[in-house]
């Protein structure tokens, strides 16, 4: 978001930016039926299997899906802005890239920041259950999400005396914002806009990239006391987990690249990216957490990542003290602990 001048930029450019923005729009609206395959397919291997990831994790990968049709409900709603309420010309179409209506803008950025805080909060579920429930263990990505959504440095949000009096989330600062310019900020504003949005994405992306290495790292350990087809079956489940959160984290990285340079009519190489990273960044904010939730539970099976084994894994949600001399009754109590803990690691709940 930034200020725009009287002056239009030459005729090519005008072309560039309107393809940028039709081609974006259509490139995630393929994504988004992409996102529906991926989800149904994710809730039928949920439903249909003995062990579920649980209520939590599906309700929130079917509320991101809903968020997710949300959000791009108001991306047609924006091509019929540009090309049918403003298409009599080029010029028309072009300036209506620049100056978006006013209450559709404020509730796209709303549903947008949802759905990034939701899959954050889904990730940071799994981490704070994998980990036996420790607040401690998740201190810093709760930090880090609390500075997306809830309280921050107020001093790090800018000049809008409206938000200096107080302390907001990153993403939450920026919607008063446009409440309280109706969508329509000065330069000045609109600068401050997309530094706390760009802030918003790093913090994001920082939060995703946090919590999967506290996660894997707990795998890993995990691992290291099973059989060696044990842990080759966990190392599966780290890679699961790092390759779904790096596309995450490195899409919400662009995208904060994107909006923190400021902003020029006429530069199309910029519109461009701003352009393509928002149009990708809203399916795969959903994509990421549903199919990660899909490959885990597949990679789980029932049972088998820990195979006839009598280790003590060190994860254990329902540990209870023994005795030193144990008996063969407690021996059995503790395989069944140790299939219980992979479950844990697979549902992300009790």
């Amino acid at each position: 978001m930034s200020s725009h001048g009287s002056s239009l930029p030459d005729v090519s450019i005008q072309r560039a930016d309107i393809n940028s923005q039709l081609n974006a729009t259509l490139l995630g609206i393929f994504m988004m039926g992409m996102y529906t395959i991926v989800y149904f397919g994710t809730l039928y291997i949920c439903l249909t299997r003995k062990r579920s990831p649980g209520k939590v994790v599906i309700s929130s990968i079917s509320l991101l899906y809903a968020l997710g049709i949300i959000e791009y409900s108001f991306e047609w709603t924006f091509m019929e802005w540009f090309f049918l309420e403003n298409g009599d010309t080029r010029v028309s179409i072009f300036k209506a890239l620049l100056v978006l209506p006013r209450w559709l803008h404020v509730m796209n950025n709303i549903f947008a920041f949802i759905m990034l805080t939701l899959a954050d909060g889904l990730l940071i579920w799994r981490c704070f259950h994998v980990w036996n429930r420790s607040i401690r263990v998740i201190f810093l990505p709760l930090f880090l999400f609390f500075g997306e959504i809830g309280s921050f440095p107020s001093s790090m949000l800018g000049e809008c005396a409206e938000i200096r009096r107080g302390s907001t989330g990153l993403f939450l600062s920026a919607v008063i914002i446009l409440f309280v310019t109706k969508a329509q900020p000065t330069h000045q504003q609109a600068l401050t806009v997309d530094r706390i949005e760009s802030a918003g994405y790093f913090v994001s992306a920082t939060t995703s990239l946090a919590t999967t290495f506290l996660i894997a790292y707990r795998i890993n350990n995990l691992s290291k006391d099973g059989l060696s087809e044990s842990r080759g079956r966990f190392k599966h489940v780290v890679e699961i987990l790092v390759q779904s959160v790096f596309v995450y984290s490195l899409a919400l990285l662009v995208q904060a690249i994107a909006v923190v340079v400021p902003f020029a009519i006429g530069n199309s190489r910029l519109f461009a990216l701003e352009t393509y990273s928002a149009a990708i960044l809203i399916p795969i904010t959903g994509i990421a957490p549903t199919i990660m939730v899909a490959r885990v539970n597949l990679a789980a099976g029932e049972g088998d990542l820990w195979p006839r084994t009598r280790y003590s894994t060190g994860l254990r949600f329902r540990s209870q003290e023994g005795t030193e001399n144990q008996s063969d009754t407690q021996v059995i109590g503790e395989e069944n602990t140790e299939k219980q803990a992979v479950e844990y690691v697979s549902r992300g709940e009790p």
